[in-house]
């Protein structure tokens, strides 16, 4: 079975759970380590000989055009991560909008290669932004990776589907969705393959939860993001919660990867959904 590797290309002052202590007109002024953590990552790729999807976010593209133009280079896949990591449902449709064609704009100029993916910031299509998919529809994205079938505090749908499926069809166009991948315990959906659940999960865990998804011919979805692998990152004086939802299991990530590369076959998203017979429009 083959697995699709994302990561949500961001910086560490991106992180939703520090936007009530970092101000947003404020993040050009901040150190950037985008570049710094995304080398490591596209190195131990290629030593693996491991392809993954690069959700780019905007303004990270824009600081760093030579980083994505590597990336793409080495045969991974650039996809849209939206522009300044604003949650879609606290953005109009015509906000929204505007920042997806001005991330896929830049993305394309980059690498040459027309975008496919999306996946909107922190999760955010929800019950409360679903106006979304016609946006993407709209604007071309042949597949979305935003909905996460859980129940959560910030995000998350938890009656849609598990695996992907057609999200919206329309006019001879269709939109794939690839939730996040989640397993079933006594009828609840638990997260099984990415961000704070992987630092935080024993990676035995992890392994299970995939290889459970993997028996039942499910592909999984992992998801990471590269401030998740920097334990040099600034540590600010936040509430506890937060703290350990950013900082749990950062000094140990790199080796879990490592783990998790040798343990299972990956590929981006683009190609999976293809195998799964989801044939996307180039």
């Amino acid at each position: 079975m083959i697995n699709a590797l994302s990561f949500d290309l961001e910086d560490w002052f991106h992180n939703t759970h520090l936007e009530k202590y970092l101000d947003r007109s404020l993040w050009r002024t901040y150190a950037s380590r985008a570049q710094e953590n995304t080398e490591k990552i596209i190195s131990l790729l290629k030593s693996e000989g491991v392809y993954a999807t690069f959700f780019v976010l905007g303004q990270v593209a824009e600081r760093h055009p030579a980083l994505i133009k590597k990336i793409s280079e080495q045969g991974h896949e650039i996809a849209s991560h939206g522009w300044s990591h604003k949650r879609a449902y606290q953005q109009t449709p015509q906000e929204f909008e505007a920042e997806l064609k001005q991330s896929i704009s830049l993305l394309e100029s980059i690498t040459g290669k027309k975008v496919l993916g999306h996946r909107a910031a922190c999760f955010s299509i929800t019950a409360n932004s679903q106006w979304v998919i016609d946006v993407l529809m709209k604007n071309g994205i042949a597949y979305d990776s935003s909905i996460f079938p859980i129940i959560h505090d910030k995000y998350g749908m938890s009656n849609t589907p598990r695996f992907p499926y057609i999200l919206r069809q329309q006019e001879g166009k269709k939109l794939i969705e690839f939730p996040l991948s989640t397993c079933q315990f006594f009828g609840l959906n638990l997260p099984a393959a990415g961000g704070g659940y992987f630092r935080l999960y024993p990676y035995p865990l992890t392994k299970m939860l995939i290889s459970k998804l993997n028996h039942k011919g499910h592909p999984a979805i992992v998801y990471l993001h590269p401030p998740e692998f920097d334990p040099y990152q600034p540590e600010l004086g936040i509430d506890p919660l937060n703290k350990f939802r950013i900082y749990i299991g950062v000094k140990n990530n790199f080796k879990k990867l490592k783990k998790l590369l040798r343990d299972f076959r990956f590929a981006p998203v683009k190609d999976v959904l293809n195998n799964l017979g989801h044939t996307l429009e180039y």
